[in-house]
């Protein structure tokens, strides 16, 4: 296909640390490059005639729009696109751009800005739409000394409104390092203080200088220009969706909250589609406690879903990100399968999102959906990057969850790694001396490394040989690598009821759990009585601890039952895990004993919920026909202790 009848148009001074990216991604789709140089002293020069660039050199007189006309004049094809060098085309085709270009009826085309914040796996980012592709007609022009705008003199020209392309540009001039490199903030203030000087009343300026003020969160500043603008500016003012934003933004920032939420409300009556502003509107309310109107706006924000194309939007609003905050509110409200949908739902979206997955993790161990999330982890494997495996891999070997594990065994690990999680997974299979073998392996490749020792130590106390766990702890306890466990290790030796500290006693518990060491986890259990963190350990681990044989886990409800009221530093939480237990042994501890519980916490929220729930169990046990309802008992889990 031959390249299309199409400029491209720019302004550039020292950008070789992008130029060569931008330039790269207009090949086969520019006629010419056109490059207006203000002053470049760096490699800019050289890297625009590579690509064959026509050079026009121009003093910067503290003037984008002028600047930019000069390059238009300067354009031969019927077509123009212009770009900032920290921009490139998101895979443009041809043959997608050529129908926009022999639309007659058509002056110009507002396009996608996609503006990324950081380089992290995330990429997130804020998308606007502005008028990047235009006819080359001479009357034409941009306008405005700063946040320069070429679609006013279009629809001046044709007297229509300019419509929306689904073309991409990505921006990488918002993400900290630029904005400090190029003194963005700083340059912009003194142009746009010297063009008020001159236009006092201009609209536009004084919303560019709020938005100086708004994005050095300077909100009270910010807020002088913005409010009087949103009392004078008509409906169909373009960025007027965007001043509704950041204004309410600015109020809720500055605790303005019931002016923020008229405000936000006024917004959504004229942009009833725009879902960051249902979204804004939810955040208020979640701040507010007003959990179940919150959940409605961003109902709301999902109903209108990815309107990025035609208002400023920040990266997930309308899908992954709403979903994500959806399934936090819906956990609140205890509408728990509903937050599992919306948290699939995110990671079906996005399967990368982190925040999603973290969410999602322990509610899917929690209440049983380990399968639903196995097959969700094959289909996205080669999506996990280095901070997902970490989440995950812990997470599943805590809560000894093969299903799990196995697509996990497909990530790209480096060797050791990938053996270490091996040797757990068939250890839980069975494969015993195998996983002794590997981890015995792996420890003689690399013995700074405390994990395969930590395992070993394990494996020793789960198959009752103290002798050998002492001897794994001697081989380095002198370079203080496993100095949590030979804390525990101490305790057990000595047999006397110890304090011990908790980060200690739930390092050493994951390992344990892990291999199924229950008698030593009910020793420790009994030797550190009064000290033992069951509310702070990772839910995770607590799913593992329910695995244990039922004869272990009534020992450890026995025990607690019998000496838990003695003890007041025992966390009142720790309860809910004790009666689920008992649940899970198909046992409930007693009335009188949830009602000392009563008596003790009266006011712990978690004892409140046991107690009534206990009381809702007795009833069903009684009269089956009552309704279940939706929650299962592990899910008090998820609503009284940590998450990890």
């Amino acid at each position: 296909m031959p390249l299309l009848d199409l400029s491209l148009c720019m302004i550039v001074k020292n950008e070789e640390l992008h130029l060569d990216r931008c330039l790269s991604s207009v090949q086969g789709i520019v006629s010419e490059i056109i490059i207006a140089d203000t002053g470049s002293t760096d490699l800019s020069l050289s890297i625009a005639k590579r690509y064959g660039a026509h050079l026009i050199h121009l003093p910067w007189e503290n003037d984008f729009a002028k600047s930019r006309n000069v390059a238009l004049r300067e354009a031969s094809c019927s077509w123009i696109l212009v770009l900032d060098a920290d921009e490139e085309l998101d895979e443009w085709k041809p043959d997608e751009i050529l129908p926009l270009l022999q639309d007659e009826n058509v002056n110009g085309y507002y396009l996608q800005i996609v503006n990324f914040l950081n380089d992290l796996p995330e990429r997130e980012f804020v998308s606007d739409a502005a008028c990047r592709l235009f006819r080359n007609d001479r009357r034409i022009q941009f306008r405005g000394k700063v946040h320069e705008d070429v679609s006013h003199s279009i629809i001046e020209l044709s007297n229509a409104s300019i419509p929306f392309s689904s073309l991409r540009i990505n921006h990488f001039g918002y993400m900290e390092r630029e904005i400090v490199r190029k003194e963005k903030n700083s340059r912009n203030f003194n142009i746009i203080a010297q063009a008020l000087i001159e236009q006092p009343e201009d609209p536009m300026l004084n919303y560019a200088l709020g938005t100086e003020y708004y994005q050095t969160e300077c909100y009270e500043q910010a807020l002088t220009l913005f409010i009087p603008l949103i009392k004078k500016l008509p409906n169909n003012t373009g960025y007027l969706s965007d001043l509704y934003m950041k204004t309410a933004y600015a109020l809720h920032m500055t605790q303005q909250l019931d002016e923020a939420e008229r405000l936000l409300d006024q917004g959504i009556s004229l942009f009833p589609d725009f879902s960051d502003l249902h979204e804004a509107k939810a955040f208020l309310l979640m701040e507010q406690l007003d959990n179940s109107k919150a959940y409605e706006a961003l109902q709301l924000a999902l109903k209108s879903g990815d309107t990025s194309y035609k208002y400023t939007s920040t990266s997930g609003s309308g899908t992954y990100r709403t979903h994500t905050l959806a399934g936090y509110l819906c956990e609140k409200l205890w509408f728990f399968q509903e937050a599992l949908e919306h948290y699939f739902q995110a990671m079906t979206l996005k399967p990368s999102y982190f925040q999603a997955w973290s969410k999602c993790i322990s509610l899917c161990l929690l209440s049983g959906q380990t399968q639903r999330l196995a097959e969700h982890l094959k289909k996205n494997v080669s999506l996990l990057t280095p901070r997902h495996i970490a989440l995950l891999t812990p997470a599943f070997l805590n809560a000894r969850c093969l299903e799990c594990l196995e697509p996990m065994l497909a990530v790209a690990l480096p060797d050791g790694q990938a053996l270490l999680l091996r040797s757990i997974y068939i250890w839980l299979l069975n494969d015993r001396s195998e996983a002794v073998r590997t981890l015995n392996q792996l420890h003689m490749n690399n013995d700074s490394d405390p994990l395969p020792l930590s395992y070993l130590w394990a494996i020793a106390l789960a198959q009752s040989d103290g002798i050998t766990a002492r001897k794994v702890l001697e081989v380095t306890s002198a370079n203080n690598l496993l100095s949590p466990l030979v804390e525990i290790q101490e305790l057990l030796d000595k047999g006397a009821i110890k304090t011990i500290r908790e980060t200690s006693l739930i390092h050493a518990m994951q390992f344990l759990t892990q291999v199924g060491a229950w008698e030593t986890i009910f020793r420790i259990y009994q030797l550190s009585m009064g000290y033992f963190p069951w509310s702070q350990m990772p839910q995770s681990l607590l799913c593992g601890l329910l695995k244990a044989p039922a004869n272990v886990k009534q020992q450890w409800i026995s025990f607690f039952a019998a000496n838990h009221l003695a003890t007041d530093s025992i966390h009142a939480t720790d309860a809910v895990f004790f009666a689920i237990m008992a649940q899970t042994c198909g046992e409930t501890l007693s009335t009188a004993w949830m009602q000392e519980m009563l008596q003790k916490y009266p006011n712990n929220r978690a004892v409140t919920v046991l107690v009534a729930y206990h009381y809702l169990d007795m009833g069903r046990r009684q009269e089956p026909g009552l309704p279940a309802g939706s929650l299962e008992p592990e899910l008090l889990l998820r609503a009284f202790l940590k998450e990890a």
